[in-house]
């Protein structure tokens, strides 16, 4: 390894969190806001580069002066809509636009998962079979270098908490993952950006607290299943000798899928 390439490996990846949604008293701010939760999704990975992530207020028209300017982005959840033509949501699919094009590494969490669907061709709608609520399984139907060893992909239990759905690809993606309701639930656009619908960044506590919160948008049997869901996954974790929060679910496999998918995407930068 030559000294500019040590440099390059030993420096922390700067991550910008574009986020897109602030709610002061919701329970995602309580926790600290999606780039605190992020942080500690990835703080379970500690393998190759640390990563430095910084905010920026996506849903205020705040993004980056240039699109070159950090090693990587990841796009957040949000209560809206994708497709709802807000001046914000066409300037992040923009700026969405520009850092594909550019080769920056991408990655997209529900709403953001969304976003660079529709960003680059694709179609979201409202899913005509309702909410994707709780603790659900995901098939993995592609294996993808960063995800690990390949006999261990199957399925992953992920939180999911999501209406609207992508419905048709951007010509460039490949999907790879599925659950019973969502047939995208994830993709990946070439080498350099990955899109997951469930949320990874959710633990079944503050996701609980998410349905308490919203309880009058879910259809009531719906809700107290996705509850159920996030019992058991609590249940299981306390039965485990030494678990965390993130070890209810797979949370912490897909913490290393996304970590390795950034090492992977920014090398060189």
């Amino acid at each position: 390894m030559t000294r500019v390439e040590k440099l390059r490996y030993y420096r922390p990846m700067n991550i910008a969190v574009l986020e897109c949604e602030y709610i002061s008293d919701s329970p995602v701010s309580a926790a600290g806001g999606y780039t605190e939760l992020f942080a500690k999704l990835l703080s379970l990975h500690t393998e190759g580069r640390s990563m430095q992530l910084t905010t920026f207020e996506a849903h205020q028209g705040q993004l980056p002066a240039g699109v070159e300017d950090w090693d990587a982005y990841l796009i957040t959840g949000s209560y809206a809509g994708v497709y709802e033509g807000l001046p914000w949501i066409n300037e992040l699919s923009e700026f969405t636009r520009r850092a594909y094009e550019a080769g920056v590494p991408l990655i997209g969490i529900c709403f953001g998962h969304q976003l660079l669907a529709h960003a680059l061709g694709g179609t979201v709608e409202k899913a005509t079979v309702g909410w994707g609520l709780g603790v659900m399984e995901t098939a993995i139907s592609r294996h993808y270098s960063w995800m690990g060893p390949e006999e261990e992909l199957n399925t992953a239990a992920l939180i999911y908490m999501h209406q609207d759905q992508v419905t048709s690809l951007p010509e460039s993606a490949t999907a790879f993952a599925s659950t019973k309701i969502c047939p995208y639930a994830g993709f990946t656009l070439g080498p350099k950006a990955v899109a997951l619908q469930g949320h990874p960044e959710f633990t079944p506590q503050l996701t609980e607290r998410l349905i308490h919160e919203l309880w009058d948008r879910f259809p009531e049997q719906q809700a107290k299943a996705a509850l159920a869901s996030l019992s058991q996954a609590t249940e299981a974790q306390a039965t485990e000798a030494q678990a965390t929060e993130a070890q209810a679910t797979d949370h912490a496999r897909v913490a290393g899928w996304i970590a390795r998918f950034l090492q992977s995407a920014a090398q060189g930068v």
